[in-house]
């Protein structure tokens, strides 16, 4: 699960749930919104925990969510993502 192709397959079956509903009735994004809402809350936690340059956090999260936080983190220019697969067992 840990693979970029499951990022984005998982990133675009919420992007298509979004799109349910008519009109105005938003029901596929008010049932993202909830969810959605922890990536910002995620990506504050860690910016929080890193206080200086060069310190490291190590953080457990859902697959579905590490696209999104990774973007955050990279699109602030502060941050890096690293795979913990990366670093040997």
């Amino acid at each position: 699960m840990n693979t970029r192709d499951y990022d984005l397959r998982e990133h675009r079956r919420y992007l298509r749930m979004a799109q349910l509903g008519r009109g105005e009735d938003y029901v596929g994004i008010d049932r993202r919104m909830w969810w959605y809402r922890r990536n910002p809350c995620l990506f504050k936690n860690i910016t929080d925990l890193a206080g200086t340059p060069g310190d490291r956090v190590v953080m457990l999260v859902g697959a579905s969510h590490r696209l999104v936080r990774n973007r955050f983190l990279e699109d602030a220019g502060r941050y890096r993502a690293e795979d913990a697969l990366t670093y040997p067992a």
